[in-house]
C-alpha cells in the first residue's frame, strides 16, 4: 500500500500500556541495590497486555537501554546514531534511488530525527518510563509518527515501544515523500536543486503532502516558519558530522 513495501517486522517490545514502573523505583529495591546484590538486573515487570486480560512478566531490557540518561550523553547517541544508519541503509536499498543521493537521504533521516524529538523514543518520568507524545497527542517516538495518519500500515504499539521499528517506519514515510511526492512533482519541471527537495521533503513530513506547494511558495518570499529555520540548521549540522547540539536539547551543557 502506497509503495511502503512489506510490513515492518513486529518482533520486540510493544505495549498497550501508556507508562512502564521502572525497576528499582521501590525503597525497597533501592536499598538491594545500594547493598550490591545485583537483584535490579533480574526484576521483571507485569504489564497488562493488549491481547491478554491478566499480567504477564516481561523485561525491561530493550526500553531501558533507551531512555536518555541524566548525564554524559555520548554512549546513548552513539547507540540512538547506530539505529537511525542502519535503518537509513535499509531504506535506501529499498527505495531506487540513484547513488548520488545516498548521503542527502541520511541526513535527511538523521536531521528529521534531531528535529522531531531530539533523538528520543522514551522520556522518564517519577519513575516511569514513556514513550514520547507530540504536545498535540497525535505522534509518538522518536520520528514521531503521526498515529492517526498512519494508523492500519503500522502497528500502534510497537510504533510506541519499540524504537526501530519506529525508525523503520520513518524512514519508510521520508521515502514515500521524497521519492513519490517531491521528485515526482518535479520530474516534468526544472528539477529541485539538493537544498530544497531536503527541505520541502522534511516539510511535508511534518505538516502532510499540502505543504510540497505551501513550503516552495514561503521558500520563494523568504518567509520560512519556524520550524523551516531550524531543519535546515539540524541538517546542515548533520552534513558536518557535528552532532553536539543535542547533548543540547537533551538537557546537557
Amino acid at each position: 500500500f502506497l509503495g511502503l513495501g512489506p510490513p515492518l517486522d513486529e518482533s520486540g517490545p510493544a505495549f498497550d500500556v501508556e507508562e512502564l514502573e521502572l525497576p528499582g523505583n521501590t525503597p525497597e529495591n533501592r536499598e538491594e541495590k545500594k547493598r550490591g546484590s545485583g537483584i535490579d538486573s533480574l526484576l521483571r515487570l507485569l504489564v497488562s497486555t493488549a491481547h491478554a486480560e491478566e499480567s504477564a512478566s516481561v523485561s525491561l531490557t530493550d526500553v531501558k537501554e533507551w531512555i536518555p540518561p541524566a548525564r554524559d550523553f555520548g554512549p546513548y547517541l552513539d547507540r540512538v546514531k547506530e539505529v537511525l544508519e542502519q535503518a537509513a541503509m535499509e531504506a535506501f536499498s529499498k527505495s531506487q534511488l540513484e547513488a548520488s543521493y545516498q548521503a542527502l537521504h541520511r541526513n535527511l533521516i538523521l536531521a528529521t530525527a534531531w528535529q522531531e524529538s531530539c533523538w528520543r523514543q522514551f522520556v522518564r518520568s517519577q519513575g516511569k518510563a514513556r514513550y514520547l507524545v507530540s504536545y498535540n497527542q497525535t505522534s509518538v517516538g522518536l520520528m514521531q509518527i503521526n498515529e492517526r495518519v498512519w494508523r492500519g500500515l503500522y502497528r500502534l504499539e510497537s510504533l510506541r515501544w519499540n524504537i526501530r521499528y519506529n525508525v523503520r517506519a520513518g524512514c519508510e514515510i521520508l521515502n514515500l515523500y521524497l521519492k513519490d511526492y517531491a521528485m515526482k512533482k518535479t520530474e516534468s519541471k526544472i528539477p529541485l536543486g539538493p537544498d530544497t527537495l531536503v527541505r520541502v521533503t522534511y516539510a511535508m513530513y511534518n505538516a502532510g503532502p499540502r505543504e510540497y506547494h505551501a513550503f516552495l511558495k514561503r521558500n520563494e518570499k523568504n518567509v520560512l516558519y519556524a520550524r523551516d529555520r531550524l531543519f535546515w540548521q539540524k541538517y546542515s549540522l548533520s552534513k558536518e558530522g557535528q552532532f553536539d547540539g543535542l547533548s543540547v536539547c537533551l538537557g546537557g551543557e
